[in-house]
């Protein structure tokens, strides 16, 4: 039946010209779909013929003054829209209406195939099955009352609130956002009240009232910085903090506006900030109890970015340590090419109910303040070979990374048309056996103030170069041969051995920082940062524990990294030999 609805929407979305956008054709599909429902719903005739939607509206505006509002507002905003036939269009919408399927179930349908058309240009959505699972988690005591979902990128929690019969209050930020869930709302019984807002000050200016909800939902802004003139001086919305981010200030209207549970979406990069504002925050949802759990969910589990989300999960009722839920594993997904479609909603319940404890950590108060206040969910639950390896970790004899080396931070320079010549290293030009080869990437200098930083960054034979940048924990070895203008790129540390540390082999400290031990330190360690890119802070990289080496442990290490050179030189000679085979002349035999 659902393949039967959408190529009905298909078909009268065909009767719609000069509409180069597919999710601007499905506004309109939406909203005299909706204008049928809700016609029927009045016993007014819609079985009669409209030359246009201006037709309609005036047909419908005695009765649906709302409803005959909005089909303006959407068909006036996509001006370039031209409908063709719709009585044509509402003839379809009662075929739909035949098939015998739900209202609720057809809103779903078309928030599903908006949510489709939207991608990463058009509004957030987010998927059923995370918006009920958010709901039934802020509302599992059965208490059926106002809910409340702020924000752009909060209609999918609003419509899953009205859906379960509770009314659910929704603040978009455009028109066309306004008219179109206002159409939706007829799906699930009109419980869904529209009231617009845009900037930062009209949502403080609209929220900073004395109402409050019971429970909510809000997928806020990502990435808009915050300046001290969006901050009201006076508010009790952003007291006791002066949030960094929009993240965490809307985190804070929605634990001032919400009594019990709140469920809000914030991005990875939200758990490892460190400003001041942002930290603050976190801290203080920990020591109070306000942070019930923290869900790492999947990348690709959102339209509008690849970034892999996070769930805050609050309740102010909540008392003890916050929960942190590792919800990225396949499980929970169903895999659609770059689509992660998420199906987990009963194994995250399990999770929170203790039913599962694999994915799950409780973080104390005191690891957390050890972490920086850093919340990241991998920091925190391991998988079952990552704690066999802790363990093993700890019952040896151990220093920290900064005990060992001097880091040497690598920047990028500003390249000149002419100059001195050098040869830039990346993680491309580390061979199979962890050894730099001559650097591919040449640069120019001449200002001899970038000069400063090149000589910082020069790469010399024995050091270890350690990626921080994106692919975390990839490492090199800077072999006897480097040249004199070889230098480290922006992405790498150089670790260089201390004259008077506990270790004194290079090749040791290489082949150390690729074990599965050190490796598994390394990516739990990592953050992700406003792009979606992963980065390692230095400080979690000056503590980063290594063994320390008996002298028999440095003599083997030493010797099987020079049989891996070995090996690699004998293949490169066969590989020699293979070519030269290749391309011998087989017609002067």
């Amino acid at each position: 039946m659902e393949n039967k609805i959408k190529n009905l929407v298909r078909k009268a979305s065909e009767l719609i010209r000069g509409v180069p956008d597919p999710k601007d054709a499905l506004h309109i599909v939406t909203a005299l779909i909706a204008c049928r429902v809700a016609a029927n719903r009045a016993d007014l005739d819609l079985d009669r013929q409209f030359a246009n939607v201006e037709e309609l509206a005036d047909y419908l505006s005695p009765t649906l003054p709302d409803i005959a509002d909005a089909l303006l507002d959407i068909n006036g905003i996509i001006h370039r829209a031209k409908v063709d036939g719709v009585t044509d269009m509402l003839r379809y919408a009662q075929l739909i209406l035949q098939t015998g399927i739900e209202e609720v179930e057809l809103g779903w349908l078309l928030h599903d195939l908006h949510m489709e058309a939207s991608g990463k240009k058009g509004p957030p959505f987010v998927q059923r099955d995370l918006a009920e699972f958010a709901v039934d988690w802020t509302s599992r005591e059965d208490i059926y009352d106002t809910a409340f979902c702020p924000f752009g990128g909060s209609f999918s929690f609003a419509y899953a609130y009205a859906s379960k019969g509770i009314k659910a209050v929704y603040i978009p930020d455009m028109l066309i956002e306004r008219a179109w869930a206002r159409m939706m709302s007829v799906f699930c019984g009109d419980r869904i009240k529209v009231s617009g807002t845009s900037s930062i000050h009209d949502h403080l200016d609209a929220l900073n009232t004395h109402q409050r909800f019971v429970q909510g939902a809000a997928f806020p802004y990502w990435g808009m910085k915050l300046s001290q003139n969006d901050l009201p001086a006076s508010s009790e919305i952003i007291a006791p903090h002066q949030p960094a981010s929009s993240e965490a200030l809307f985190t804070q209207v929605m634990l001032y506006s919400v009594e019990g549970r709140s469920v809000v979406i914030v991005p990875p990069s939200f758990l490892s900030r460190t400003v001041t504002g942002d930290k603050s925050l976190k801290e203080e949802l920990l020591k109070t109890g306000k942070l019930a759990a923290v869900v790492q969910l999947a990348s690709f589990s959102l339209n509008v970015t690849s970034m892999p989300p996070v769930m805050l999960l609050l309740d102010k009722r909540h008392s003890c340590n916050a929960l942190a839920i590792d919800a990225s594993g396949d499980h929970f997904y169903f895999k659609e090419r770059f689509k992660n479609h998420f199906v987990g909603k009963q194994a995250l319940f399990d999770a929170i109910d203790g039913r599962d404890k694999s994915i799950c950590h409780h973080i104390t108060i005191a690891e957390a303040e050890a972490n920086d206040w850093n919340l990241d969910v991998l920091r925190y639950v391991l998988s079952d070979e990552a704690w066999q390896l802790q363990e093993k970790l700890e019952s040896m004899r151990t220093c920290s990374l900064s005990d060992v080396v001097k880091f040497v931070r690598c920047q990028a320079l500003k390249v000149d048309d002419e100059g001195e010549l050098y040869q830039e290293a990346n993680q491309s030009d580390i061979d199979r056996v962890g050894l730099f080869n001559s650097p591919k990437k040449q640069i120019l200098i001449s200002d001899s103030k970038v000069m400063t930083r090149v000589n910082r960054q020069r790469m010399l034979p024995g050091d270890v170069l350690l990626t921080v940048k994106g692919n975390v924990g990839k490492v090199g070895l800077v072999p006897k041969t480097a040249e004199n203008n070889w230098i480290a790129g922006q992405s790498f540390i150089i670790l260089r051995l201390k004259p008077n540390g506990p270790i004194q082999n290079s090749a040791y400290l290489y082949r150390y920082l690729n074990s599965p031990m050190a490796q598994q330190a390394l990516v739990s360690k990592a953050v992700g940062i406003g792009t979606g890119i992963r980065t390692i802070k230095m400080n979690d990289l000056e503590e980063l524990p290594v063994i320390i080496p008996t002298q028999a442990q440095v003599e083997e290490a030493s010797e099987k990294q020079q049989q891996m050179v070995s090996l690699q030189e004998q293949i490169a000679q066969l590989q020699q030999q293979i070519d030269a085979l290749r391309h011998d002349d087989w017609l002067t035999l």
